[in-house]
């Protein structure tokens, strides 16, 4: 039997994101509305997607990040296995994008949280995933610019 890393980041994606033509390419985002009810898409990206030709993506953008995969062996034969994914979904976005810091993380956040308890056991490669924890990271870019970021962590389990 051959094993794999388990990264359920890629069938995540598509059950909570939505396809849009973005910086001239489809990209999965998730959407919500800014303080004058206009859409704003945030597209769903892997880090190599992020950095990737040298130059950061546009803001805002949400990185999912593969924090770590476990797996145990669960008997002596080996064909019984528990995996265990952590993804990181960094929320990154600046206060010149014209959107208000506070009501826009709240926004993006509760749908990302949302989205996980609503498909927790619905997305293909898992058996089910949960939302862990919250927090807040205060940076500042190459300019000087405060960028807020924001992380959900996320658990994935698999059971084969």
């Amino acid at each position: 039997m051959a094993y794999s890393v388990f990264d359920p980041r890629e069938d995540f994606r598509s059950k909570i994101g939505t396809t849009h033509f973005l910086y001239d390419a489809d990209v999965s985002c998730v959407s919500v509305s800014n303080d004058i009810e206009d859409t704003i898409w945030v597209p769903l990206l892997f880090p190599s997607e992020v950095r990737g030709h040298g130059e950061m993506y546009p803001m805002p953008f949400i990185e999912m990040v593969l924090v770590s995969s476990t797996g145990e062996t669960h008997n002596i034969g080996g064909d019984r296995r528990y995996d265990t994914a952590l993804i990181d979904f960094n929320l990154y976005f600046t206060d010149v994008d014209g959107l208000t810091p506070y009501t826009f993380e709240k926004d993006v956040l509760n749908k990302i949280y949302n989205s996980t308890v609503s498909y927790r056991n619905m997305v293909s490669s898992c058996t089910f995933i949960e939302p862990l924890q919250t927090r807040e990271i205060t940076e500042f870019n190459e300019n000087k610019q405060l960028v807020y970021h924001y992380v959900i962590t996320c658990r994935g389990i698999q059971y084969q």
